[in-house]
Formats: C-alpha cells, sequence, structure tokens
C-alpha cells in the first residue's frame, strides 16, 4: 500500500469511527471527554466498536479488526503518520514505504488541503 492509499484508507476508517460514535455521542470529542469525567470506564464497547482509552485520546477497533487511535487537541481528532501505519498494520496489509515516506506524504497532503496540520508531525482531517 502507498503512503497515498494509507492515508485516504486511515480516513475513511476515521469517518466510519466518528459516525457510530456519533450515534450514540455529540461528538469523539464528547465521547473521549466522558472518560475524563469518569462517566464510561477506560475500555468498552460503543456501538459495535471496541475502545481503549489512552492518554490523549482513544484507540477503537472496528468489528473487522483494522484499528483507529487517535489524540485529541483542542476538541479534534488529531493523528500522526505512526498512527496510520498502526492502522495499515492491523488491517493485515503490508506498507509499500518507510514511515518517513509516509511522514512526508502527509506533509505533502496538509499542503494540498487534504489534511490539516494541528502541530508538527500532527495533522486532522480538513472536515
Amino acid at each position: 500500500m502507498q503512503p497515498a492509499e494509507e492515508i485516504a484508507d486511515y480516513l475513511a476508517a476515521l469517518r466510519r469511527v466518528d459516525e457510530r460514535v456519533s450515534r450514540e455521542h455529540d461528538s469523539l470529542a464528547a465521547f473521549v471527554g466522558l472518560h475524563r469525567t469518569r462517566e464510561i470506564p477506560r475500555s468498552g464497547q460503543v456501538g459495535d466498536l471496541t475502545y481503549q482509552m489512552h492518554g490523549a485520546g482513544c484507540r477503537f477497533i472496528e468489528p473487522n479488526g483494522g484499528e483507529v487511535d487517535i489524540d485529541l487537541v483542542d476538541d479534534r481528532a488529531t493523528f500522526d503518520p505512526w498512527r496510520i501505519r498502526s492502522r495499515t498494520a492491523s488491517t493485515g496489509t503490508t506498507p509499500a514505504s518507510t514511515l518517513a515516506d509516509l511522514s512526508s506524504a502527509c506533509a505533502e497532503s496538509a499542503a494540498a488541503g487534504l489534511l490539516v496540520s494541528v502541530r508538527e508531525g500532527w495533522f486532522a482531517s480538513p472536515g
């Protein structure tokens, strides 16, 4: 899988997770906030997703085993190339490039408006 395909796959999976979580909660940020106020446990189920809260965010596992790991920055789901690569590995797909190549592709995607650069090395969906 080429870097642009990895990015597109991650963004599509992030949209699916957001849609699933938003069926039961206002947003991904609101859902993660429930753990911070101890209203939900550190791990569990939301819809058909398994979740595991961590430091600044949450890792979601889709029914097919694919992972989507996010951190929250200013209530926005953010990710770095390592999280995209982890998604690729969780689907059993072999990446065709290095993590450095994926990092460069993320920066290029941000420059083209396909991603938003949140802070150095961290990105968000433009929508």
